[in-house]
């Protein structure tokens, strides 16, 4: 419809040497470079004319390594519970003169 589009987007990073800091860790190894692939499906809600979008968003990413999770106390950046896969979500409303 007019007031409603869908999109989908594939994203895939390589950082095997850590030039962006992507750092699979668990409790006993901190290996350098990961790979992810992100899916991004979001959706547009246009109101007033196009005046107000208003965008929910979900993220699914994927890694090579387990990146995700929740750091553990401690004087080194540890994660525990890692995992490798990720999901986020968001709504983002914007206005438009």
């Amino acid at each position: 419809s007019d007031n409603f589009t869908l999109s989908w987007r594939t994203d895939y990073f390589e950082d095997k040497q850590f030039a962006r800091g992507l750092v699979g860790q668990t409790s006993t190894t901190n290996d350098n470079g990961a790979t992810v692939l992100g899916n991004t499906l979001t959706g547009t809600i246009s109101m007033y004319g196009g005046h107000i979008l208003i965008r929910p968003e979900v993220k699914y990413d994927i890694a090579d390594k387990p990146l995700y999770g929740v750091y553990a106390a401690g004087a080194a950046p540890v994660i525990a519970e890692a995992h490798k896969t990720n999901w986020t979500a968001l709504i983002a409303v914007t206005g438009v003169y």
